[in-house]
């Protein structure tokens, strides 16, 4: 089976950051150097190359290569950035946000403890929605998992996981 690409009929405009399928079937994407966010909808035909994008809001900080996920609720968590910032400065970070696609509203959230640096960290979803951070700056045999109902973090053992996938977790051992 052969793909193509279909160009869109309505262009950001921009380059984008980072772009997430949402739990209502809209594609939310961050325009490059800057915090704003638009969000793609089909047409009534659900056609996305005939779609409309619309502003949807904005990150409360400036990043490119960081982590991220669409929690089981619907909401956008981003975690760290390689570059953050005005003008997008090389800068090792550990900010996190979630962003609420239904209020259009970010909120800071408390990064995993001891982590001073989160970086372009690799995520995974686990079926019960909790997600796992892979540590990326080699502080030791961890991971940090994130409770998506409390936004508590707690921790499980892993490797470093700098430039790749997670590739095993385990529950950490007292």
């Amino acid at each position: 089976m052969s793909m193509t690409w279909t160009p869109l009929a309505n262009s950001p405009g921009k380059a984008v950051t980072g772009m997430w399928l949402m739990l209502d079937g809209s594609i939310l994407a961050n325009i490059y150097g800057s915090t704003q966010l638009i969000s793609l909808h089909p047409d009534n035909t659900g056609s996305y190359a005939n779609g409309t994008f619309i502003n949807v809001g904005n990150f409360l900080l400036e990043k490119r290569a960081y982590a991220a996920a669409v929690l089981s609720d619907g909401k956008l968590v981003t975690l760290g950035g390689e570059f953050s910032g005005p003008n997008l400065p090389e800068h090792e970070t550990n900010y996190c946000e979630i962003y609420d696609p239904v209020s259009q509203t970010p909120t800071m959230v408390t990064p995993p403890p001891g982590w001073p640096h989160i970086g372009d960290a690799p995520t995974a979803m686990l079926n019960d929605g909790t997600l796992i951070v892979g540590n990326t700056q080699g502080l030791g045999q961890q991971l940090a998992l994130l409770n998506p109902s409390t936004l508590g973090w707690s921790f499980g053992g892993g490797d470093s996981d700098n430039e790749q996938g997670i590739p095993c977790c385990r529950p950490a051992t007292s």
